[in-house]
């Protein structure tokens, strides 16, 4: 009778066990579903007060000039900064390298590109300074863990082969 009793008590005491790691289960599981939830929230309201991207521009910029008219009207304008940045976090990549060149691609053309570096060496254009590609930065970074270097690296190559596609982009035309 006594051996009932006392295997009785420990399924109960298992039971308890189970019903309590239920219990702390299903709080979590909340949590987690509120924390997505609120994510999607905070994203639909950034999306929908940047729904419309008027001072971003349609096409790639050719000169340099007018690439640093746009810079300086972005480092004077949020409204500006934060429909870039939705650009930016919208054109994708599935690598921070993928995002990171669809980000230039949509802002500088390949003829521009040729004429610039990062950090200006070589007689270039200096990019790296500008407000639109610390934007281009900080959208890959809310979606992938990069380094500066990585970045830097990313940055450096595209700009470096622009003049061989701009050379293959215009040999095909010419054909």
């Amino acid at each position: 009778m006594q051996e009932q009793s006392s295997e009785n008590g420990d399924i109960e005491a298992k039971l308890d066990i189970i019903i309590k790691q239920n219990v702390e289960n299903r709080i979590i599981l909340e949590r987690i579903i509120n924390h997505f939830t609120n994510e999607r929230l905070n994203r639909n309201s950034v999306l929908e007060t940047t729904n419309t991207f008027e001072t971003v521009p349609a096409d790639q910029f050719v000169k340099f000039k007018s690439l640093l008219q746009y810079d300086k009207m972005i480092s004077e304008n949020q409204t500006m900064q934060n429909q870039l940045a939705t650009v930016f976090s919208m054109s994708g990549g599935t690598t921070s390298k993928e995002a990171i060149v669809r980000g230039l691609k949509r802002l500088i053309s390949d003829k521009l590109a040729r004429k610039c570096s990062l950090l200006g060496r070589k007689g270039n254009y200096e990019i790296g300074k500008m407000r639109c590609i610390a934007l281009l930065k900080a959208a890959v970074r809310k979606r992938f863990h990069l380094t500066d270097k990585e970045y830097e690296v990313v940055v450096s190559n595209w700009l470096r082969q622009a003049n061989l596609r701009y050379n293959r982009q215009n040999k095909e035309t010419a054909d």
